[in-house]
């Protein structure tokens, strides 16, 4: 090996070590204190994290806080400050998700699936959360009354009565 690429290898590797020092622990340094999903393997958490409040509130879903948290029914609940946490205490069945928190339109077809926590509606004060845009748009095209009591029927079937697709 030449001095030239000896050098070349040495400062690469020098770069290579900075770089590595460098990058931050993000399950020690956290500056926006989210929720590490390491922890929800021992906590059965709402919502995947997002406050049920700010869906109301702020109009979408905001990402909640270990510093504000609540258990209702056996599932915690984070939300973003002191304010959420007291509006949930007062009234919680007005901010929980309808269903039980699965995907609306997998209930009008007659499965459960696990919603994405950022496709939601808020109709008639109700939180309704979806799988997906595509599901939110498959809802929007059809009528809403008729596949609010499709989906509720079906959740009383598949999911309370032990059956889950």
């Amino acid at each position: 090996m030449t001095n030239n690429t000896k050098h070349f290898v040495f400062f690469i590797a020098l770069f290579l070590l900075a770089f590595t020092l460098s990058v931050p622990n993000v399950y020690s340094q956290r500056a926006d204190n989210a929720i590490p999903e390491r922890h929800f393997e021992s906590v059965k958490v709402g919502l995947s994290g997002y406050s049920p409040v700010s869906y109301h509130r702020a109009g979408r879903g905001v990402r909640g806080s270990w510093d504000y948290t609540k258990t209702y029914k056996d599932v915690t609940y984070f939300f973003t400050d002191e304010d959420e946490v007291k509006a949930f205490e007062k009234e919680p069945e007005k901010y929980l998700p309808q269903y039980g928190g699965y995907c609306t339109r997998s209930l009008v077809g007659g499965r459960s699936h696990i919603p994405n926590p950022t496709c939601f509606r808020v109709i008639n004060n109700k939180l309704y959360l979806f799988g997906d845009e595509d599901a939110m748009a498959e809802f929007d095209a059809g009528d809403e009354t008729e596949q609010l009591e499709k989906a509720g029927k079906s959740y009383q079937d598949i999911v309370k009565g032990g059956r889950r697709s």
